[in-house]
């Protein structure tokens, strides 16, 4: 009896006394469930005896299964389709030569275009089998990159040519360097002191004693004429007396170079004994000044 309580006692001191009440109550239903089927009661033996008794008074010749009527059959009938008979072997149609040839279906290649833009040539398919395409990529031109270069700066070169003629004598011409006195530096009755204005006239410093007439512009002014400036085929003529002496500007030639040694080196070039002659003429220079670095006279007030 202690080992049937065991579990109970267990339970409940686990504090699982409701699992402990729904086991006895288990033990007392199943007891009482059995009872109520074996009081269930059995069929009774009456029916059993007049079905066989129904059984009995069928004749022998009478069958279980009547066959129904044709139109009976056919309002039932709830098959698709159209009507067969199920047991006539179906005829089997024997395949003609052209449509048991196997069939291919030729897929048009893709046409695909180089990089000039142009359609790219396709090979035609060899049995029924479309070939692998090429895809050219497309050519990227990158552009180049320009290169920068700097201004280039250039400086001129000048040269002039006069024609020179005393009285009774015959004309010279000569290219002519700065501070070249004319017409020698012995007897200079006139200076060449360089070119202004863009290189368009040709200064000339003049003895004093002497009337300047011809073309050209005297500064300061006419009538004392310190210096002449000529442009291209023009002639001032230098009078003192009954000597005349002139001085024709035949061409001033210009070029250009991009070398600062080679423009230094021409604009430095002056002529041999010219600095120790601009002594005398020191003082019929008035306003003129020279720039090496342009090569050229610029006037002071």
């Amino acid at each position: 009896m202690n080992g049937l309580l065991s579990p109970f006692r267990q339970l409940i001191e686990h504090k699982l006394w409701p699992f402990a009440l729904l086991l006895v109550a288990a033990l007392v239903a199943v007891p009482v469930v059995l009872s109520k089927d074996a009081e269930v009661p059995a069929p009774a033996p009456a029916a059993t005896a007049g079905a066989a008794a129904a059984l009995a008074s069928q004749s022998p010749t009478q069958p279980i299964v009547s066959l129904g009527e044709p139109a009976e059959r056919e309002s039932r009938r709830r098959v698709l389709g159209a009507r067969k008979n199920p047991f006539q072997p179906v005829k089997v149609k024997k395949p003609s030569i052209a449509s048991s040839a196997p069939t291919t279906t030729q897929v048009p290649a893709p046409q695909t275009t180089t990089g000039s833009g142009a359609p790219a040539t396709s090979r035609p398919p060899l049995g029924g089998l479309t070939p692998p395409v090429r895809v050219t990529p497309p050519v990227v031109v990158r552009p180049r990159p320009v290169p920068v270069t700097a201004p280039v700066t250039t400086r001129a070169l000048y040269r002039v040519k006069v024609r020179i003629q005393q009285s009774g004598g015959q004309p010279d011409t000569r290219v002519i360097n700065r501070l070249t006195g004319l017409p020698a530096m012995s007897n200079a009755r006139a200076q060449f002191l360089g070119l202004r204005d863009k290189y368009r006239k040709a200064v000339f410093l003049v003895r004093a004693g002497q009337l300047v007439l011809g073309d050209g512009f005297c500064r300061p002014s006419p009538q004392d004429c310190k210096a002449v400036e000529l442009r291209e085929d023009e002639t001032a003529f230098l009078v003192d007396g009954d000597d005349t002496f002139v001085i024709t500007v035949v061409n001033i030639g210009r070029k250009t170079t991009t070398s600062v040694a080679k423009a230094l080196a021409q604009r430095s070039v002056i002529a041999r004994g010219g600095r120790d002659l601009l002594r005398t003429f020191f003082s019929r220079l008035g306003g003129y000044r020279y720039s090496r670095a342009s090569g050229s006279l610029r006037l002071i007030d």
